[in-house]
C-alpha cells in the first residue's frame, strides 16, 4: 500500500466515487443529498498551497482519501490544519491505511 499526495483533478476524476460510498456509509444523517463540492473553493486552496488531498492506494487501486486545508492558527502565530474527510473502504480497512492517511496529513 502507498500513501501519496494528490490534486484537485485527480479528486474529480477518480476520488469523487469515494465521496458518494464514505456520504452512503456515513454521513446520510448530515445531509439528504450526497455531497457536491466546491471546486472552485477547493482549487483556490490548491492554487495557495494550502490544500492537502492524498491518497491510498493497494494494487493499484484507490482504497481511501484524506482531504483537509492548512491554515494559519487565528491565536498563535503557527500553521495549522483541518481535516474535512478521511475515508477508506470497508475492504480495505484493519490494513493500516487509515491509519497511514492520518500520519502524513
Amino acid at each position: 500500500m502507498i500513501v501519496r499526495p494528490s490534486c484537485v483533478s485527480e479528486l474529480q476524476e477518480v476520488v469523487a466515487p469515494l465521496f458518494v460510498m464514505h456520504w452512503r456509509e456515513l454521513e446520510q444523517d448530515v445531509s439528504d443529498e450526497a455531497p457536491r463540492p466546491f471546486w472552485e473553493q477547493i482549487e483556490g486552496l490548491e492554487r495557495r498551497g494550502d490544500l492537502i488531498a492524498l491518497t491510498a492506494w493497494s494494487g493499484g487501486d484507490l482504497i481511501g482519501y484524506a482531504v483537509g486545508h492548512v491554515y494559519r492558527h487565528p491565536h498563535y502565530d503557527m500553521l495549522a490544519a483541518a481535516g474535512w474527510a478521511i475515508y477508506v473502504l470497508p475492504a480495505a480497512r484493519r490494513t493500516g491505511a487509515g491509519l497511514r492517511l492520518l500520519r502524513e496529513f
